[in-house]
């Protein structure tokens, strides 16, 4: 296997993908403090800037150990950091895993989801060689319309997550194949 340590930064159009030790902390610590991402994501929020640099630092060893690739994401124009996305999960056989997105900004999602999420669906299938990825995402998530327009499948997933005002929402496991992909431009590497 590849070391992930190599794999830094990706870069898209409009975006760079760089380890989050590279992102402003502060910025970092505000997605991560973000009560709605969290809840999107089924976290608990930072409570302040050490549990933030805390959870980087854990972030790294996780790529270290080949176990995780998280990558803050910052808009390369105004060199503001926008979201991160992490590839986690990994099967033992290294051919499936999770793939999560989070946007610090909501106005910028649905351009994050066109350049993003295709950017580094491609680096997993065709430069890490996995043959499927899934997204965990509440049922009302924009980001799931997205996904079902973009060749990810719904699967059952049999879960709910609770929010911070007590209420529970269903989850869903948006997944797609390496070959629902292999022919679509958009998605190559």
């Amino acid at each position: 296997m590849i070391s992930f340590e190599k794999y830094h930064p990706l870069l898209s159009s409009h975006y760079t993908l760089d380890w989050l030790t590279n992102s402003n902390l502060k910025a970092v610590h505000e997605l991560r403090a973000n009560l709605q991402q969290a809840e999107l994501s089924g976290r608990k929020t930072d409570p302040d800037i050490p549990t933030t640099a805390h959870y980087i630092n854990q972030s790294m060893r996780l790529v270290m150990k080949n176990q995780a690739l998280l990558y803050g994401i910052t808009d390369r124009a105004t060199k503001k950091f926008i979201g991160s996305i992490c590839l986690w999960q990994f099967d033992p056989d290294f051919t499936r895993a999770q793939m999560r997105l989070e946007v610090a900004d909501p106005k910028l999602a649905e351009s994050l989801y066109q350049e993003i999420i295709p950017r580094v669906v491609g680096f997993s299938f065709f430069e890490l060689g996995l043959s499927q990825l899934t997204m965990i995402v509440p049922e009302h998530a924009a980001l799931k319309q997205w996904l079902a327009t973009n060749h990810f499948q719904n699967q059952p997933y049999p879960h709910t997550r609770k929010l911070a005002n007590g209420q529970k929402v269903a989850l869903l496991a948006m997944t797609l194949q390496r070959d629902a992909v292999a022919d679509d431009p958009a998605y190559r590497f």
